[in-house]
Protein backbone atom coordinates (compact mmCIF):
# COMPACT_ATOMS: atom_id res chain seq x y z
CA UNK A 1 0.00 0.00 0.00
CA UNK A 2 1.51 3.36 -0.89
CA UNK A 3 1.57 6.24 2.14
CA UNK A 4 -1.36 8.26 0.83
CA UNK A 5 -3.19 5.54 0.84
CA UNK A 6 -2.31 4.84 4.28
CA UNK A 7 -2.85 8.36 5.37
CA UNK A 8 -6.42 7.71 4.19
CA UNK A 9 -6.78 4.85 5.46
CA UNK A 10 -5.85 6.64 8.59
CA UNK A 11 -7.98 9.11 8.62
CA UNK A 12 -11.08 7.19 7.75
CA UNK A 13 -10.35 5.51 11.21
CA UNK A 14 -9.95 8.36 13.40
CA UNK A 15 -13.20 9.22 11.65
CA UNK A 16 -15.02 6.16 12.85
CA UNK A 17 -13.64 6.59 16.25
CA UNK A 18 -15.18 10.24 16.94
CA UNK A 19 -18.04 8.96 15.46
CA UNK A 20 -17.75 6.74 18.61
CA UNK A 21 -17.17 9.30 21.02
CA UNK A 22 -21.20 10.68 21.93
CA UNK A 23 -23.34 13.83 21.12
CA UNK A 24 -22.12 16.62 19.13
CA UNK A 25 -21.06 19.46 20.98
CA UNK A 26 -21.00 23.20 19.73
CA UNK A 27 -18.85 24.44 19.20
CA UNK A 28 -17.13 21.70 17.27
CA UNK A 29 -13.48 22.63 15.74
CA UNK A 30 -11.68 21.19 13.17
CA UNK A 31 -7.61 21.49 13.22
CA UNK A 32 -6.67 19.84 10.18
CA UNK A 33 -7.65 19.24 6.77
CA UNK A 34 -10.47 16.02 5.92
CA UNK A 35 -8.56 15.34 2.99
CA UNK A 36 -4.63 15.35 3.23
CA UNK A 37 -4.56 15.96 7.27
CA UNK A 38 -2.50 19.37 6.97
CA UNK A 39 -2.86 21.86 9.16
CA UNK A 40 -1.84 24.84 7.52
CA UNK A 41 -4.97 27.15 6.52
CA UNK A 42 -5.27 29.61 3.77
CA UNK A 43 -6.17 32.74 5.68
CA UNK A 44 -4.28 31.58 8.93
CA UNK A 45 -1.36 31.45 6.80
CA UNK A 46 -1.91 34.96 5.11
CA UNK A 47 -2.93 37.18 8.35
CA UNK A 48 0.16 35.29 10.49
CA UNK A 49 1.27 39.43 10.34
CA UNK A 50 -2.15 40.50 11.98
CA UNK A 51 -1.90 42.03 15.67
CA UNK A 52 -5.27 40.37 15.90
CA UNK A 53 -4.46 36.83 17.76
CA UNK A 54 -8.21 36.60 19.39
CA UNK A 55 -10.23 36.17 16.45
CA UNK A 56 -10.20 32.94 14.14
CA UNK A 57 -8.87 33.84 10.46
CA UNK A 58 -11.71 32.32 8.15
CA UNK A 59 -12.51 32.89 4.48
CA UNK A 60 -16.22 31.91 4.87
CA UNK A 61 -19.19 31.84 6.87
CA UNK A 62 -22.19 29.59 6.10
CA UNK A 63 -25.40 30.79 8.07
CA UNK A 64 -28.86 29.12 8.29
CA UNK A 65 -31.81 30.07 10.78
CA UNK A 66 -33.58 27.50 11.61
CA UNK A 67 -36.90 26.78 13.80
CA UNK A 68 -37.13 23.58 15.82
CA UNK A 69 -40.26 22.20 15.63
CA UNK A 70 -42.44 22.56 19.21
CA UNK A 71 -39.91 25.20 20.19
CA UNK A 72 -40.66 29.11 20.08
CA UNK A 73 -36.31 30.33 19.95
CA UNK A 74 -34.68 29.86 16.73
CA UNK A 75 -31.37 28.59 16.39
CA UNK A 76 -28.73 29.99 14.30
CA UNK A 77 -26.52 27.26 12.69
CA UNK A 78 -23.38 28.10 11.51
CA UNK A 79 -20.19 26.94 9.42
CA UNK A 80 -16.81 29.11 9.34
CA UNK A 81 -14.68 27.76 6.43
CA UNK A 82 -11.37 28.01 5.22
CA UNK A 83 -9.05 26.42 2.24
CA UNK A 84 -5.97 24.40 3.27
CA UNK A 85 -3.22 25.30 1.82
CA UNK A 86 -1.79 22.03 0.76
CA UNK A 87 -4.49 20.30 -1.47
CA UNK A 88 -6.85 23.29 -1.74
CA UNK A 89 -9.84 21.43 -0.01
CA UNK A 90 -12.38 23.67 1.32
CA UNK A 91 -13.79 22.39 4.65
CA UNK A 92 -15.56 23.69 8.07
CA UNK A 93 -12.64 24.89 10.19
CA UNK A 94 -15.74 25.45 13.06
CA UNK A 95 -19.47 24.63 13.70
CA UNK A 96 -21.57 26.81 15.84
CA UNK A 97 -24.98 26.61 16.87
CA UNK A 98 -26.74 29.02 19.28
CA UNK A 99 -30.08 30.35 19.78
CA UNK A 100 -31.30 33.81 18.54
CA UNK A 101 -32.17 36.36 20.94
CA UNK A 102 -35.60 37.64 19.16
CA UNK A 103 -37.96 40.50 19.78
CA UNK A 104 -41.10 40.01 21.01
CA UNK A 105 -44.11 39.58 18.71
CA UNK A 106 -46.29 42.53 19.78
CA UNK A 107 -44.44 45.51 21.87
CA UNK A 108 -46.39 47.90 23.87
CA UNK A 109 -46.51 51.43 22.37
CA UNK A 110 -45.02 53.66 24.66
CA UNK A 111 -49.02 54.75 25.96
CA UNK A 112 -49.05 51.40 27.35
CA UNK A 113 -51.04 50.16 24.29
CA UNK A 114 -50.16 46.97 22.27
CA UNK A 115 -51.36 48.70 18.97
CA UNK A 116 -53.90 45.86 18.85
CA UNK A 117 -57.00 47.82 19.26
CA UNK A 118 -59.03 49.65 16.83
CA UNK A 119 -58.59 53.13 16.10
CA UNK A 120 -61.25 55.20 17.75
CA UNK A 121 -62.06 53.13 20.47
CA UNK A 122 -61.17 53.07 23.92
Amino acid sequence: MNSRQEERDRHRQLIKEREKAGPLVFPKEFNECPNCGSLRRFCVEALKDSKDDKSIPILGSMELDVLPPGKLQPIKLQALTDVCVNCGTVYAVVLVKREIKAPPLVQPAPNGHTGLELPGRQ
